[in-house]
């Protein structure tokens, strides 16, 4: 089997205790496992691929945001920089919006402030407006534009960079330069890296609420207060961080993680913050959490260690606090849930044949339907590989229901934003 087996996935967990260590045994099992199970087909899908812009690499990042709106439009980073590459401050993206022809888009723009990994965070504001990150120089800041999709017109420019945001109203920002200092993979180079007296400054950085209309941001939630909840004295001693914010789509909660990391180690908190009435709650502390996406207003999904301290994908409930194991993806390890209406699909790290696999969950059905298997080459690693980060929606109703996953991959040899059609 190509999949890595528990066995593999406990020293893999051990190893997480000597980062550096557990880097150069991973690549060097990788290779020797790709020379006995590699496959010569880089594409297993029943279904066709269409893929984005022949002439650039394309893609559009995290798998939370979705690229389409109601009218058909699709949105997408492109570059023209070898996406093998770490990025580069001096190289900017594009910004594409595409309606019909799917290597042709109709506007483009430019943005400094990327990585691979969730891009500028380019996404619909509304279903007519979207927003992404970039660097303005003259003030020496990111921030985010604001685009109106008819009138292809850029509309407003707000001071703090998004994270996520919330139907028109409001987005919630976090520190990218902080990332760029402790996770270069979801950061941006424009800016120095922080210093370690400015890491542990605590008391002023964290989650800025931003109102969209007047453009006035507030300190929601600062890291010291998320370290004040449930603390350990052994925050002390490490390097913290928030990221993934994700709002609930009633728009009055936000889940992130809370990271922090001693002598290297990093350690994960997943916590759920009111926006209405400012109070936080944790809902895991096992050390693990990886991967989370809303199912509704009151349960989320996502791979993390649960209470019994097994890693798989779990569903809390957000009130209570419960737990329920998802069943069907024993083996699959971890992966980048999207959720719509009974279903998610989440994708999987490269197995040993290099071949990332995209599933469908029905976890109310307890079945999962394989999707897809595509190719990652060793050309991308790190902080340049390419997870699939799919997105999900369903396109009809009724018996027969016909879905979209749009995802990204570099299974043609160059980063790609790709779709496919399903029936579910």
């Amino acid at each position: 089997m190509s999949k890595f087996n528990p066995i593999e996935r406990y020293f893999a967990r051990v190893l997480s205790r000597a980062p550096k260590l557990k880097l150069w045994v991973k690549l060097l099992y990788m290779r020797l496992s790709y020379c006995l199970y590699k496959t010569n087909d880089p594409i297993i899908c029943e279904n066709d691929m269409i893929v984005y812009d022949a002439e650039s690499e394309s893609f559009f990042g995290y798998y939370d945001k979705n690229p389409w709106n109601s009218s058909g439009f699709v949105l997408a980073h492109l570059s023209s920089r070898n996406t093998r590459l770490l990025p580069s401050p001096n190289e900017a993206i594009q910004i594409a919006l595409y309606k019909k022809n799917i290597d042709i888009p109709c506007w483009t723009s430019n943005s400094a402030a990327y990585n691979w990994q969730q891009g500028s965070r380019l996404h619909w504001f509304t279903d007519e407006i979207f927003c992404y990150n970039d660097f303005d120089e003259s003030a020496c800041k990111y921030v985010c534009r604001f685009v109106d999709s008819v009138s292809l017109e850029q509309i407003k420019v707000l001071q703090y960079p998004v994270q996520d945001s919330f139907d028109g109203l409001f987005y919630l920002s976090i520190n990218y330069r902080r990332l760029a200092t402790l996770r270069p993979d979801y950061g941006y180079r424009n800016l120095p890296i922080m210093s370690h007296t400015e890491l542990k400054n605590v008391e002023s950085d964290g989650i800025w609420y931003c109102d969209y209309l007047t453009g006035k941001a507030v300190l929601l939630f600062s890291i010291e207060q998320i370290c004040n909840v449930e603390y350990d004295v052994i925050f002390e001693e490490g390097f913290h961080k928030v990221n993934h914010l994700m709002i609930s789509p009633d728009g009055k909660s936000v889940m992130f993680l809370h990271r922090y990391i001693i002598s290297g180690e990093r350690f994960d908190r997943l916590l759920i913050g009111n926006i209405i009435d400012r109070t936080l709650k944790v809902l895991s502390n096992n050390k693990m959490v990886s991967h989370m996406c809303w199912r509704d207003n009151s349960s989320i999904i996502g791979y993390l260690r649960g209470p019994d301290l097994s890693d798989g994908f779990w569903e809390i409930d957000v009130m209570s606090g419960e737990y329920k194991k998802i069943p069907g993806l024993k083996g699959f390890g971890d992966g980048h849930p999207s959720s719509y209406s009974d279903f998610f699909v989440a994708d999987t790290y490269p197995d040993k044949a290099r071949m990332q696999h995209l599933n469908l969950v029905s976890p109310t059905e307890k079945r999962t339907t394989s999707l897809g298997s595509f190719y990652h080459g060793f050309e991308y690693m790190g902080e340049t590989r390419c997870d699939l980060h799919p997105r999900f929606k369903l396109d009809g109703n009724g018996k027969r229901q016909i879905g979209t996953v749009f995802f990204d991959t570099v299974c043609t040899g160059k980063r790609k934003l790709a779709r496919i059609q399903v029936e579910v």
